[in-house]
């Protein structure tokens, strides 16, 4: 698993980040906390929001007439 782990994309661009001095580990602390914050107040939005109707299951849903595999 670790050796995955040192495949990650992000693992490796933090690395590169750090190894040529664009910046360092504090700087993406700050990055990481505000991301951080940014998704648990998504997740806030999301879990306090009301479930949509019936009527928007298939709203804004893609679908091209000539898809070989729709089957009217």
């Amino acid at each position: 698993m670790d050796e995955y782990k040192e495949q990650d994309p992000l693992t490796q661009v933090r690395a590169t980040i750090l190894s040529n001095g664009f910046a360092k580990e504090e700087d993406l602390k700050v990055i990481d906390d505000r991301i951080d914050g940014i998704v648990a107040g998504s997740v806030k939005f999301a879990e306090e929001s009301p479930w949509p109707g019936d009527d928007e299951v298939l709203k804004d849903v893609y679908m091209d007439k000539n898809y070989p595999f729709i089957v009217d």
